[in-house]
């Protein structure tokens, strides 16, 4: 006998550079709902210390080497002054560069920012390797994990 499996995705972007999923899957009229076992939280500086200086390497070059190689602004300096003004007010730097966009802050002739880019941006350009400048093993609520990069 075949069952036919309904799945809707719905995803949403909270404003920041976070996009929440959600997913239902239905059977016949019944609502199928998975049992939770897992949450992850992505909260900057709380997985890692914030000295390993991560954070400041993200929200400086890892952020305005995007905004110049990517979207044609002229200096790293002056990316980071801007970056920084629109930072302060929606704290996010995807959200940051969707307000410039939308205000005509980016220079013209620049490709349509998406947040995937800049996503990819960062996978391949940050230095990963600073978050490694603690100590290997780290307990967080009682449990114990590891850097693996």
């Amino acid at each position: 006998m075949d069952h036919e499996y309904q799945t809707n995705i719905m995803s949403y972007s909270n404003g920041y550079d976070d996009t929440i999923t959600t997913m239902a899957m239905s059977h016949s009229s019944e609502l199928y709902k998975p049992s939770l076992t897992t949450l992850i939280f992505d909260v900057d500086d709380t997985m890692y210390d914030v000295g390993t200086g991560f954070t400041a390497h993200r929200n400086g070059y890892g952020a305005t080497s995007f905004m110049v190689e990517k979207l044609g602004f002229e200096s790293l300096e002056k990316a980071q002054v801007i970056r920084d003004k629109y930072f302060e007010i929606y704290h996010s730097t995807a959200k940051a560069l969707t307000v410039m966009e939308r205000e005509g802050v980016i220079p013209p002739g620049a490709p349509k920012f998406e947040t995937e880019d800049l996503a990819d941006w960062w996978a391949t350009q940050l230095n990963f390797t600073l978050l490694n400048s603690q100590s290997e093993d780290t307990s967080i609520c009682g449990k114990s994990w590891r850097y693996v990069h």
